[in-house]
């Protein structure tokens, strides 16, 4: 074996698919700010150009990339419920519910509508709308700059964001229930309600118990608190996946059972926010340009149905 072979070969390895995230992370945002774009498109493109489907840098199997990137994502979505404002929350909730519902809604309509015309039928069309009335909050990032997560937008688009996929689970726990299983529809239902409902209580209930007894007691250094937060992200994620819910929801779910115990203008806050946009939520960025195809996005087919 060459010393070239060896190079790439450590290049596709977990150490090496790392090295080449970090890159990205490092580089990506300033070249897209010499040119006026947000950094995060150029942490996408950035993805793309180390992936498969770009330079191939990081081989066929992009593992480690992926693996760090659904790290990012539930760590976003931890970071949206730990800073959302819970007191405006209540003075708009029902804006927020109207919303989420409305958002999931149309995009649901219109994909069955044109599911239909790309001749799909049943299950599987309504599997394909699911796809579009659901949705991630790729762009908070930048709203975190701004310093708008705490403004009324913000705070309804996140609340949206949580029922639209609440909602599109409920499509796929049904579709995936009565397709693949001999049970009906309503028993798919009573799993999802029952999975959400023992989510809830350890996210709302367990958690915050479980901090304010850690907080005053074993974790009072900094430390420590940080990686109770951390914990709380990826257990609910965890419990969220054994429950048959998604586990950006169990996160999500987590952030908002823990928000009354991180103080936004304190220590832990500013060390979560830190981690979060410095390497965490970067890696889900640049895994989400794994995902860009050029050969298929340059078809007229898919810029048609984009548009």
């Amino acid at each position: 074996m060459t010393t070239l072979e060896r190079l790439t070969e450590a290049l596709h390895s977990s150490t090496g698919q790392f090295l080449l995230v970090v890159l990205v992370v490092m580089v990506g945002p300033l070249l897209a700010g010499r040119i006026r774009l947000p950094g995060l498109i150029g942490l996408i493109l950035g993805g793309f150009l180390i992936g498969p489907t770009g330079l191939g840098l990081t081989g066929e199997d992009p593992g480690t990339v992926d693996a760090l990137g659904a790290l990012g994502l539930l760590f976003l979505m931890f970071l949206a419920g730990l800073e959302l404002d819970l007191v405006l929350f209540a003075r708009i909730r029902t804006r927020a519910l109207v919303f989420g519902v409305l958002t999931f809604a149309l995009p649901m309509a219109l994909g069955l509508v044109g599911s239909v015309r790309a001749g799909f039928t049943g299950a599987a069309a309504i599997l394909i709308a699911s796809f579009w009335a659901s949705h991630t909050l790729v762009s908070y990032p930048i709203a975190q700059r701004f310093g708008l997560t705490g403004t009324r937008p913000v705070t309804t688009a996140v609340a949206g964001t949580v029922i639209t996929d609440t909602l599109a689970l409920g499509v796929l726990a049904y579709v995936s229930t009565v397709v693949g299983t001999d049970a009906s529809g309503w028993q798919a239902m009573l799993s999802l309600v029952i999975g959400l409902s023992t989510l809830a209580a350890y996210s709302f209930l367990a958690l915050p118990l479980l901090g304010r007894w850690w907080f005053r007691g074993p974790g009072r250094s900094g430390s420590l608190r940080f990686l109770f937060a951390v914990a709380a992200c990826y257990s609910a994620g965890v419990l969220a996946e054994g429950l048959g819910v998604d586990a950006i929801v169990g996160a999500f779910f987590a952030g908002l059972g823990v928000n009354r115990l991180v103080p936004r203008d304190g220590a832990l806050a500013d060390r979560l926010e830190f981690v979060g946009s410095t390497l965490l939520v970067p890696f889900f960025l640049v895994s989400v340009g794994l995902l860009i195809a050029p050969s298929v996005l340059a078809q007229l087919s898919t810029l048609v149905l984009a548009a």
